[in-house]
């Protein structure tokens, strides 16, 4: 008996099994997207596919939906998860689908771009912002937002013009009639020719393409874009053995790169990253406390002890512990903030805020 007709028989047996009102979950090989395809047969025949490329496609399709549920949870999907969730196919190993699912997030352009955290140890995060130099004088009365000179007023990098010859060989893409060639080979300058001129018409430049090629090449254009299964929204972040994915249209980039630091679970990157974000992005210091929220969960003890570690391993150079009268304490990056600021912006959030309310 073929492998094909194995594969039948068996998707069969199951429908007759659970239309007589078994129980076949423990038997059923492929997780959940099998157990749909049993409950939709109830015992006729179905084709199982067998093409490497379709089971590929529906192995990913499988993934992107488990990722979007898993997002929707507020927590980020692993590759070691899936194959406990039964969306691994028999035909393909675990490492296949997620070389496949890595591949091609890659090829559609969700990698998120790594961030520099003075940390060679971290490999993956948000984009980097800018500084913003406003906030280094302890005079600033901003409110927090960014400032600086309106666009229009920034002027334009002056253009540099290249010679005719330059100009006219690049619109002809390189590619153009043997006349002009030899005319540009003596130093001559000549304008582009449009090519609806007689240039087409020589032999060695290329005849128009015929309305059964450009269809044939509409297809060829359309097709993948209609037969890949939809990864829009999904976004990758790579970690120290393994990535992580989320579903950016259900979390915050944001959160993600917050839940990418807990999952990573390394305290000293964590530390530094929201440190230096805090003292950058708002601008203001980082209150100890701020870390006892999910998905950190660090405790006072736990920040102290990731800052004296990060210090030692000189990842944290530019950090400051500051306190405000009330004894709470904060931390911020001399790389944003400045320390009469810092300390101003700390006793404000822990001793002042409050009588203004």
């Amino acid at each position: 008996m073929r492998e094909e007709d194995e594969i039948r028989a068996a998707v069969v047996a199951l429908a007759e099994a659970q239309a007589a009102g078994g129980d076949v979950s423990a038997d059923l090989p492929h997780g959940e997207a099998l157990a749909a395809a049993v409950t939709a047969v109830d015992g006729e025949d179905v084709e199982v596919p067998t093409d490497p490329d379709e089971v590929r496609e529906e192995a990913l399709a499988a993934v992107f939906d488990a990722v979007r549920r898993a997002t929707r949870a507020s927590r980020l999907s692993q590759p070691c998860d899936w194959e406990a969730s039964g969306l691994v196919p028999p035909s393909m190993t675990a490492e296949d689908v997620e070389m496949a699912v890595y591949d091609r997030l890659v090829e559609a352009g969700a990698l998120m771009p790594a961030q520099d955290t003075g940390d060679a140890h971290s490999a993956s995060a948000a984009p980097s912002r800018p500084v913003n130099k406003h906030v280094k004088s302890p005079f600033s009365s901003s409110n927090g937002r960014a400032v600086g000179a309106s666009p229009f007023k920034r002027k334009d990098s002056p253009v540099k013009e290249e010679p005719e010859a330059s100009i006219a060989e690049e619109r002809r893409g390189g590619a153009g009639c043997s006349d002009r060639a030899s005319s540009a080979a003596t130093g001559t300058a000549q304008r582009a020719v449009p090519q609806s001129e007689d240039c087409l018409s020589e032999s060695e430049c290329p005849a128009p393409p015929t309305e059964g090629s450009r269809e044939s090449e509409s297809v060829r254009r359309v097709a993948p874009s209609e037969t890949a299964c939809d990864c829009t929204g999904i976004r990758l972040l790579m970690g120290r053995e393994s990535y992580y994915l989320y579903d950016s249209a259900a979390m915050t980039d944001a959160y993600a790169r917050w839940a990418f630091l807990a999952a990573e679970d390394d305290p000293v990157a964590t530390f530094v990253e929201c440190a230096r974000e805090e003292s950058s992005v708002y601008p203001r210091p980082m209150a100890v406390s701020s870390l006892a929220n999910e998905p950190f969960c660090m405790d006072a003890a736990a920040v102290e002890a990731a800052f004296a570690e990060a210090r030692a391993q000189g990842r944290a150079n530019d950090i400051e512990r500051i306190e405000a009268s009330n004894g709470d304490v904060y931390f911020y990056s001399t790389r944003f903030l400045s320390p009469r600021r810092a300390k101003a912006l700390a006793e404000w959030d822990a001793v002042e805020r409050g009588r203004n309310v």
